[in-house]
């Protein structure tokens, strides 16, 4: 992609763009490699022009890097360990709770570079729905949903989704799917953090005595 090109996406997004160089300035907090030293590696961004212009105010474009700070494959737990969990010591952070440490999804990454057009604000329509296994094939994973979170916060202090709970693709080892966000309580009772639920399925375990 040529230089032109690619300063005019990044000019249609305007602080809804992460590419390299937006993340070089905050990898260090993010606790990733910094993507300047890799730029080789780095794919051109394969989103059509039609589309980034449709999109350009209502999504994030953003560049996904798949290496932790001491260049191994960022998972959700490494990014956990990174932040901590108390939001008293350190903001952004992530709620505290451990029952996905050991669950795959949150120990598994990606191996490549990619670029991701994700869209900040949850579709009205889809509130209090559950989605069927056909819509949960197309959507975002919950290490791509965290790493945008935290990375756009430390890139504009924006708390993307701070009461809102967003579906994800993946599932625990139960086959229950997975869901993140809502990093503030409105009710003022639990901790800030960036949350990682999952959603129980009723089966025949669960009856009144």
């Amino acid at each position: 992609m040529e230089r032109g090109e690619y300063n005019e996406i990044k000019n249609l997004f305007g602080i809804n763009f992460l590419g390299p160089i937006e993340l070089s300035l905050i990898s260090e907090n993010l606790g990733i490699i910094n993507p300047i030293d890799y730029n080789s590696s780095i794919p051109k961004i394969h989103y059509s022009h039609e589309e980034l212009i449709t999109k350009s105010k209502s999504h994030i474009l953003f560049l996904f890097v798949p290496f932790f700070i001491d260049k191994s494959i960022l998972t959700i737990c490494k990014l956990r360990e990174h932040l901590g969990i108390n939001s008293l010591e350190f903001e952004p952070c992530f709620y505290n709770q451990d029952w996905y440490l050991n669950e795959k999804f949150a120990n598994e990454g990606l191996e490549k570079f990619s670029w991701h057009l994700i869209k900040t604000e949850v579709h009205d329509e889809s509130r209090g729905l559950i989605p069927d296994e056909e819509e949960v094939k197309s959507m975002n994973s919950a290490l791509i949903l965290t790493y945008l979170f935290f990375a756009t916060y430390f890139h504009s202090n924006k708390i993307l989704w701070e009461n809102d709970f967003i579906w994800t693709s993946d599932k625990d080892s139960n086959f229950d799917k997975v869901y993140v966000g809502r990093y503030v309580d409105k009710l003022g009772i639990a901790n800030k953090g960036f949350s990682i639920h999952r959603h129980l399925s009723i089966t025949k375990q669960y009856g009144q005595l």
